[in-house]
């Protein structure tokens, strides 16, 4: 009597449930750990309710038409996923072990374990959010190196013409030095010093923001827009061959003042290069309104096509046309305009007429 005792003991306190059922599933009995679980007492299942009547509506279809076949045919089923049913209507996860055990009476039963695996499946879940995390993290590293290689190619394509022109000048200075009055070799020093100035600032600036790709690392500051224009003037046409004209609203906003130098450098050195005219002519138009400043760049060079006007903003899309040097460009230095516009939570855009010049208009938000 007392070794039944015991027997009951053990297994009313293990660790997993147990539960005997017909081979119809009628429950037949369980233990306390099981009942606990379940939030029943054994005179409300025992009986009265089937393993079934304790399944979501899917495991129902998957115990008759899987579980219950594979039991009869190969005496037990190992690790199968349930959900069972709380006496609230709360889903439970668990791991149900069965075999089917033939009595002294020739009567055949199926027994199983069951097992809470609610933690487990907590932790399960928090691992895929991780790997999720992990993947997204990789794809979004993946996009920054590919957007850095390419950016590496706009920068060359940026700095290129001012500092051909920086050199240019170093050169006329060199081979024209006993030529060339002290007032003039001044001058040419003073508009070397001042673009190599400029240039290193814009590099600075430029690896600055690239290492912070996302603008809210990055500060607002007040920017003076006409003295920001004129910087880039003084970077784009070092020697002052380019006429322009800085017309309407150029007051000064709250922006990020390198993206915006970025934009505008782009577009300006844009309609210098692509550019067959003798007499070069840009002008910078400002318009202000409550909440944004827009800006337009127009120029009077060899303009887009009718038909390539949506690829201008493109990747690579270089558009077959050549510079006023002969050489094509990349086709990415306007998808980065675009890029840093929407990034300034602004706009780009683009009016043009093939061999009668562009106009670049761009939206920049005004931060608070």
């Amino acid at each position: 009597m007392g070794e039944l005792d015991d027997y009951e003991a053990v297994f009313h306190s293990a660790p997993c449930g147990f539960l005997t059922t017909s081979t119809e599933g009628e429950i037949l009995k369980a233990n306390q750990t099981l009942l606990k679980l379940l939030g029943y007492e054994m005179g409300d299942l025992q009986g009265r309710k089937s393993f079934q009547d304790l399944l979501t509506i899917g495991g129902k279809l998957y115990y008759e038409t899987h579980y219950k076949p594979l039991l009869i045919y190969q005496g037990s089923v190992k690790e199968i996923n349930f959900d069972i049913i709380h006496k609230s209507g709360n889903r439970i996860p668990v791991l149900v072990n069965t075999v089917a055990a033939e009595l002294s009476k020739g009567k055949t039963v199926f027994q199983s374990t069951v097992l809470d695996i609610t933690q487990r499946k907590l932790y399960e879940r928090e691992l895929y959010l991780e790997k999720e995390r992990a993947e997204t993290l990789a794809a979004q590293l993946k996009n920054a190196n590919l957007e850095l290689s390419r950016f590496a190619q706009v920068i060359s394509h940026d700095i290129k013409t001012p500092l051909k022109d920086v050199l240019g000048l170093a050169s006329l200075l060199q081979s024209r030095f006993g030529d060339l009055s002290q007032e003039k070799k001044l001058e040419i020093i003073g508009t070397i010093k001042k673009s190599a100035g400029s240039l290193s600032t814009m590099v600075d600036n430029v690896l600055n923001y690239y290492l912070n790709t996302d603008t809210e690392n990055l500060k607002t500051e007040p920017v003076n827009i006409r003295n920001l224009v004129e910087d880039v003037i003084s970077i784009a046409d070092s020697r002052e061959k380019v006429d322009f004209k800085l017309e309407g609203d150029l007051p000064e906003i709250r922006t990020y003042r390198t993206v915006v130098h970025l934009i505008l450098l782009n577009l300006i050195v844009n309609g210098i290069k692509y550019n067959e005219s003798p007499n070069i002519c840009i002008q910078i138009r400002g318009k202000e309104t409550n909440d944004a400043l827009w800006l337009e760049v127009v120029d009077n060079g060899i303009g887009i096509k009718d038909e390539d006007l949506d690829k201008v903003f493109n990747p690579m899309e270089n558009l077959n046309a050549k510079d006023r040097f002969n050489k094509k460009g990349t086709g990415l230095g306007l998808s980065y305009v675009k890029i840093m516009a929407e990034k300034l939570g602004g706009e780009v855009s683009v009016k043009s007429k093939h061999g009668k010049g562009s106009v670049f208009s761009l939206k920049l938000k005004k931060f608070n």
